[in-house]
């Protein structure tokens, strides 16, 4: 075992050039591979269907999803450097043997709540309001410019606490690069409003910390990194005031961005992968948005236009069609885009 726990160490230390976050996620699943182990169970070629067996049970689909693709990374490291003691193509082969009975449910969309803007004003109620300390005023500001920051960008979580004030010069840069989920490189826009919240609270504040978020647990003079479940918690307590879907959380705002994207402003659905971040346009059709529902609504909505002047003949690909359909070459002229 202490073997598997030096490899372990081993391991994350020459993975150069990892996310944070991803090297967090590498280390916490090793960490959940070695009590695994400790329970007694052999390290030979079944190691990964046997592990993902116990794991079926504890974890999440998605969890587990995440732990053997860890995992996989970590015996090709062994591999590569001859210190596996098994084939790793067959315990490769065996996994995809068990996994191949397993039936994937089909994802359900859960929509965000279409109120989910106004946790902007329940913020911003609380900055023009009587506050007990100081310390209410700067929360306020924060968690004001903290929803505009999800509202204007769609970012994760993770992404949104990574920045710090130097990266988006407190609020008066436009976009900032990031390294977001799976070190897939992006870029966050900010809105003007976006902007003009994050100034109001860079301002106000009298710290030196370069972290963008902070929180005052021990007081204003005092911050420190906000914490993702501060971030959460402070998320989920103004959804329940204001009587929103009991599963909002910080990721709900992705999902309100990306519907509203699509179905409001008619953005093109490679456009929105772009701004999610997301490195294949399946996930973004998958789980954001219906490329397939909005594409019939759009010409069910020309076809019903048109049924008051007769048949109407609807020309997918020929932009001077002349009955008013947009093509799909016409939708950028559109939007803008």
């Amino acid at each position: 075992m202490d073997d598997i726990l030096q490899l372990k160490d081993r391991f994350i230390s020459a993975q150069t050039g990892l996310a944070p976050a991803s090297r967090i996620r590498y280390d916490s699943t090793l960490k959940v591979f070695v009590a695994y182990m400790e329970s007694g169970a052999a390290f030979d070629v079944d190691i990964l269907p046997k592990f993902d067996q116990w794991a079926m049970t504890r974890y999440s689909r998605q969890t587990r999803n995440g732990m053997i693709a860890t995992l996989k990374r970590f015996l090709e490291w062994l591999d590569a450097n001859d210190l596996l003691t098994f084939n790793r193509a067959k315990a490769l082969a065996r996994l995809s043997a068990v996994r191949g009975r397993e039936r994937a449910a089909p994802y359900k969309k859960r929509p965000a709540d279409p109120r989910l803007p106004e946790m902007l004003g329940y913020f911003e109620r609380q900055i023009e309001g009587p506050h007990r300390a100081e310390r209410d005023r700067m929360e306020a500001l924060r968690n004001y410019a903290l929803i505009h920051t999800f509202l204007s960008t769609a970012a994760r979580l993770a992404e949104v606490l990574s920045l710090t004030r130097s990266l988006v010069g407190d609020g008066l840069v436009l976009e900032a690069n990031i390294t977001g989920k799976g070190d897939y490189d992006r870029i966050l826009f900010f809105s003007p409003a976006c902007r003009h919240a994050i100034q109001q609270y860079t301002a106000a504040r009298h710290d030196t910390l370069d972290a963008l978020w902070v929180a005052y647990h021990a007081g204003i003079d005092d911050p420190t990194p906000m914490a993702k479940i501060t971030c959460y918690q402070l998320v989920k307590r103004a959804a329940s005031e204001l009587g929103l879907q009991a599963n909002t959380s910080p990721h709900s705002f992705r999902h309100w961005v990306a519907s509203d994207m699509a179905n409001r402003a008619g953005v093109p659905g490679f456009v929105i992968q772009e701004f999610l971040g997301h490195k294949h346009f399946a996930t973004t059709r998958t789980v954001y948005i219906d490329e397939d529902l909005r594409r019939l609504r759009r010409f069910t909505n020309q076809y019903h236009a048109g049924q008051q002047c007769g048949p109407v003949q609807l020309d997918f690909w020929n932009s001077r069609n002349g009955n008013g359909h947009v093509a799909p070459q016409d939708m950028f002229a559109k939007t803008g885009i």
